[in-house]
């Protein structure tokens, strides 16, 4: 008999719940909850709101899953599927407690997310509901906190590039606690963690490694952030309705990658400190190897002009020139070791068009190399009727240092206490460079080393020698693949007459103080 009654109270209570679950779903109808949240969605962002399918759980958590959600027309932001689930107790308290969001696939246009959540949070809290689609009056639910919070496989763009995320963090109050997040893009491969103290304001600071990194890339995401906190949308004829607050965004990103990409040149080994705010993007400390070598200094994006501003300064040690002749489409026109200093800063769209305006200025040092094509003794000697002494040099004139105070404008860069020192010969002076290295104007003296001097004929000696060395005036043109040695034959006439001149003129006095007296 008690069986019987257990049994028979169990089934009563499973009927109840069955009819409990029905008349909950009739009161919840699911293409209900998606008109409504098609037409709040719509009003609260002020653009189209599009919801494929709504699903209603209830056990063991209440929650909702949203499939094929649409923002925009057409669309800047599509969500395969999220599952939102919270605490049935809470959730009847109107509080959302302990909650899980997933986010599952997606596509996501930055800028205007941004434009859009700005636009979100000015807006009022209440909207009005459809008639017949949602209560009247519906009153305030709080957010708690969020345990979940997670985004798999969401593609993210900003400008002509796509990255991956996948995140998982949790949200409490304005804090959002990331416990890790992955970005993958074609060139970006990278993992973090960190805290976002105030996504409201948007304050966070992040610790992200990299095995490879865009950081082109990430300049242009970090633009997108600070041009959104500054209350500009990345579209100048789609401005955001409500500009944020001055000093809204400030976040720091401790970066270290194995390798990557910046301005179109590959790098190794990057540690950086990086802080982005409404006004730009400093890079400070900044350090990365390149081209064999090392660059340490610190880079500043400012974004309060019309196009982004673009400073580099630092210093530069152990740089091959073949790697760096390579890249400028010059292959093998200089080898050598170099080093120095740099200051540098242009506008533009993209690092890459910034620098290729660039302005700026410094110095460089390139030891044990050689300059294809270049060949400094031969011209000296023919310029004297010696061609059987005039062998040319195979590679190229070999050098033990080669450098230069520097100007760049437009281009071209400027040369000055220009040296160029080898074992035959000496070059000081002066002259012009293009940066993709099409033209090439130096004007030098160029003085042979003592021991080519003593092997030098007579003549030579005598007509252009300066403090006991063959010193003359050359010029070196053409491009810098091709250079072209020539010697200016009148300065060397003008030198010989007064070095000849001045002969003779030692010469008399000589005589005449080496004369006998005569007797009286």
């Amino acid at each position: 008999m008690i069986r019987k009654i257990a049994l028979g109270l169990f089934a009563l209570v499973v009927v109840l719940g069955v009819a409990g679950t029905i008349a909950v779903r009739s009161l919840m109808d699911p293409e209900n909850i998606r008109q409504t949240l098609e037409h709040q969605a719509s009003a609260r962002l002020g653009q189209s709101v599009r919801v494929g399918r709504v699903d209603l759980a209830f056990w063991p958590r209440a929650g909702v899953t949203v499939t094929d959600l649409a923002i925009g027309e057409p669309a800047t932001l599509t969500l395969a599927r999220t599952e939102v689930s919270t605490a049935m107790r809470s959730l009847l308290s109107r509080r959302i407690e302990d909650a899980d969001v997933v986010v599952e696939g997606g596509d996501i246009d930055l800028p205007r997310l941004l434009a859009a959540l700005d636009q979100l949070t000015a807006a009022p809290a209440a909207t009005p509901s459809p008639s017949g689609n949602a209560p009247a009056g519906d009153a305030a639910v709080t957010l708690v906190n969020i345990r979940t919070l997670a985004l798999r496989n969401v593609r993210v763009t900003s400008g002509t590039r796509t990255a991956a995320f996948n995140l998982q963090s949790s949200l409490e109050g304005d804090r959002l606690t990331i416990n890790r997040v992955a970005v993958a893009s074609e060139v970006t491969s990278l993992e973090g963690q960190g805290v976002i103290d105030s996504v409201s304001k948007k304050r966070a600071r992040l610790s992200l490694t990299a095995d490879s990194l865009d950081l082109d890339g990430l300049i242009a995401f970090a633009q997108d952030f600070a041009a959104s906190a500054a209350g500009a949308s990345a579209s100048p004829s789609e401005p955001v309705s409500a500009p944020a607050v001055p000093g809204d965004l400030d976040v720091v990103l401790e970066l270290k990658a194995a390798k990557g990409r910046a301005a179109g040149v590959a790098f190794e080994h990057l540690s950086a400190t990086a802080r982005v705010t409404p006004t730009g993007l400093a890079f400070e400390p900044f350090a990365l190897g390149i081209f064999g070598g090392r660059l340490e200094g610190t880079v500043r994006v400012d974004l309060s002009g019309p196009e982004p501003a673009l400073a580099i300064a630092g210093t530069m040690a152990g740089v091959d020139m073949t790697r760096v002749t390579e890249f400028a489409g010059q292959s093998g026109s200089i080898t050598g070791t170099l080093s120095g200093s740099v200051s540098v800063s242009g506008s533009g769209a993209d690092p890459e068009r910034a620098l290729a305006g660039a302005r700026g200025q410094g110095t460089l040092a390139i030891k044990d190399g050689t300059m294809k094509g270049l060949q400094l003794v031969r011209p000296i000697v023919l310029a004297f009727g010696k061609p059987d002494a005039a062998q040319p040099l195979s590679g190229g004139e070999a050098f033990s240092q080669m450098a230069a105070s520097y100007t760049l404008t437009g281009g071209v860069v400027t040369l000055t206490d220009l040296s160029f020192d080898s074992r035959d010969v000496e070059l000081r002076g002066g002259g012009t460079l293009t940066l993709n290295g099409s033209m090439l104007d130096v004007k030098a003296d160029a003085k042979l080393s003592p021991e080519l001097t003593a092997q030098a004929g007579r003549d030579l000696v005598r007509y252009s020698a300066e403090n006991g060395q063959v010193t003359l005036p050359a010029t070196v043109t053409g491009t810098l693949e091709d250079p072209k040695v020539g010697i200016n034959v009148g300065s060397v006439a003008r030198r010989a007459m007064t070095n000849e001149l001045k002969r003779q003129t030692e010469s008399v006095i000589k005589g005449l103080l080496g004369r006998p007296k005569k007797p009286k």
